[in-house]
């Protein structure tokens, strides 16, 4: 009897700081993959609560997975690039998946991963998961990154050229061959960079290799905020590096978005009593929330959020000026207890 080939190993990373709220969840989950040849790294990067404790009672005798001491950052890079750079020196698997510790994977998540990036003949794959948005204002921010990628990025393009320009990424999931990584640096590549996936992905186009930009609700689900303050210092951290730090692209974004989005809602309550100007702001808002609904409906979003569209838009204009006001004055942002400039 001829033997079955051996699966390609897998190296699943995932950098942790401060996530004692992950921590048993994101073991319970990894342990109940299908693809059984794997190795799982996790790097605790300086957690001043009780994550390693709980990574390490939660693993018990499970030889998968290793865990470590990440050491401190030294000067010039960004934490969470530092934390995946010490985890892909470990890593011996054909294809490395990088992701947060508020991913939750589906069984066969990694089979999938695979069967795209080997398909494809591919050297990334990223998408953007199911969010569920607990809070308030994770559910008007949320679901617009979602909406911002399906309705100005042209999809086609992000798949099926090299260019880079033509690029987006979610940073909690992040798959690679082994090779295609470690020719741009791996994340060298993108350690000063505040928005990591970014930097790495367009690195990765400009080095020749195809980068798939997948909708994974259907696979991966992101617990990305728990709390509105998370939200707020999230989206504030990557709404305008995440766009270049171009001052002209956030006023673009700033005009349009209010333009179609907030302004139809105004309009609405300023002429309540006039019924021709009414039945239009009445047809702009149904389109709005046609295209929301839409998107939502791919993204795997059951609730009735896309009613908040035009409310979204204005919370979403909010952060990306406060975003664009921080870097302007200098002020850095703040996350997982560390200062970024």
């Amino acid at each position: 009897m001829k033997e079955r080939p051996i699966p390609s190993l897998v190296s699943i990373m995932v950098p942790l700081r401060n996530e004692a709220a992950n921590a048993t969840a994101l073991i319970k989950n990894l342990k109940q993959l299908s693809y059984w040849n794997l190795e799982i790294l996790l790097l605790d990067d300086g957690s001043e609560d009780e994550t390693y404790t709980l990574l390490q009672d939660a693993i018990g005798r499970d030889q998968r997975f290793t865990l470590i001491k990440g050491k401190p950052k030294p000067p010039g890079w960004m934490g969470k690039s530092y934390a995946c750079h010490q985890l892909s020196q470990l890593a011996n698997g054909k294809y490395y998946l990088f992701i947060d510790a508020d991913i939750r994977l589906n069984r066969d998540t990694i089979q999938y991963v695979i069967h795209h990036l080997s398909k494809k003949k591919a050297g990334q794959l990223t998408g953007f998961p199911k969010c569920p948005t607990p809070v308030f204002l994770s559910r008007l921010l949320v679901p617009m990154q979602h909406f911002v990628v399906l309705f100005h990025l042209p999809i086609w393009f992000a798949n099926h050229t090299t260019f880079p320009a033509f690029t987006a990424a979610h940073g909690a999931f992040m798959a690679f061959e082994r090779n295609s990584y470690h020719t741009v640096g791996g994340h060298t590549a993108a350690h000063d960079a505040l928005v990591e996936d970014m930097t790495l992905t367009r690195a990765m186009k400009s080095h020749g290799h195809r980068v798939l930009l997948m909708n994974i609700a259907s696979e991966v689900t992101c617990y990305m905020y728990s709390r509105n303050i998370d939200v707020w210092n999230g989206f504030l951290k990557n709404t305008f590096p995440g766009i270049g730090r171009s001052y002209i692209l956030a006023v673009l974004i700033s005009f349009v978005y209010l333009t179609l989005y907030v302004f139809p809602l105004f309009i609405l309550g300023l002429t309540l009593f006039e019924m021709g100007t009414i039945q239009l702001a009445l047809m702009a808002l149904l389109f709005i929330w046609l295209q929301r609904a839409f998107v939502d409906w791919l993204m795997g979003q059951k609730n009735f959020n896309f009613l908040l569209m035009p409310l979204s838009a204005a919370a979403m204009v909010s952060i990306l000026i406060a975003s664009m006001y921080n870097a302007w004055r200098r002020k850095g942002y703040i996350w997982k207890g560390r200062q970024y400039s």
